[in-house]
């Protein structure tokens, strides 16, 4: 491979790689993530990825049950997105629910995440039942594939909102955001608004938005697609 090209793999790399150490050094109880089986151009390879789950999942720790999802069903009116759909996984676990484009990926981590409620079925975290919880009791942190930052925030405000909405202190949120910025290599995009941001920082906004609460389960939607 020539200088040029090892660049460019680099450069392809970099950003999975500051994710990677953000989500390692911040410790989700699990990670469940989805990706399209289809390459968009250049990207890295499958030996890298690999190992960037082995590095996460050496962090993320030991492998007791963590969270079941029992016969979840899900239509829009005549249209079954989801059937009868029953999986376990584990505390620590790097999960990736690979499909067509659909298939029902984003349905089921929206349904996990409570922001679509299911037609049928349960969804357990440690035993416990979730699933007439609103989003917001949950504990569960996701990573939207179009990455929903809200405009007219700056970039401190989008990671606080999480901790906002859980009355933490004042104190607590300014050092939770510094760390977060600093994890993310983002320290001097605090009052910036995501319009001033490229897409890879955008998707790093997003993603330590989903952090900053410390989420029991993070569930990632598209997130090679930056």
């Amino acid at each position: 491979m020539g200088d040029k090209d090892g660049q460019r793999r680099h450069n392809l790399l970099r950003p999975y790689q500051v994710n990677a150490r953000l989500l390692a050094r911040a410790k989700p109880d699990a990670i469940f993530m989805h990706c399209l089986p289809a390459h968009r151009g250049e990207e890295v390879t499958d030996e890298q990825l690999v190992a960037l789950e082995r590095t996460l999942h050496q962090r993320l720790g030991s492998n007791e049950l963590q969270l079941n999802r029992a016969n979840i069903k899900k239509a829009y009116g005549s249209h079954v997105a989801l059937k009868d759909v029953s999986l376990s996984i584990d505390r620590g676990a790097f999960f990736t629910l690979l499909g067509p484009s659909g298939c029902g990926k984003t349905t089921l981590l929206r349904a996990i995440a409570g922001f679509h409620q299911q037609d049928a079925g349960e969804i357990l975290l440690e035993g416990q039942s979730i699933s007439h919880l609103g989003a917001n009791k949950r504990n569960v942190g996701m990573v939207f594939q179009s990455y929903a930052l809200f405009p007219n925030m700056t970039v401190a405000n989008n990671i606080a909102f999480g901790l906002k909405v859980r009355k933490e202190s004042k104190s607590a949120i300014k050092a939770r955001i510094a760390e977060l910025l600093e994890l993310s290599h983002l320290p001097d995009a605090a009052g910036k608004y995501p319009h001033e941001l490229s897409g890879g920082m955008q998707q790093r906004v997003a993603l330590a938005r989903a952090l900053a609460f410390r989420p029991r389960v993070l569930l990632l939607d598209e997130p090679l697609s930056a």
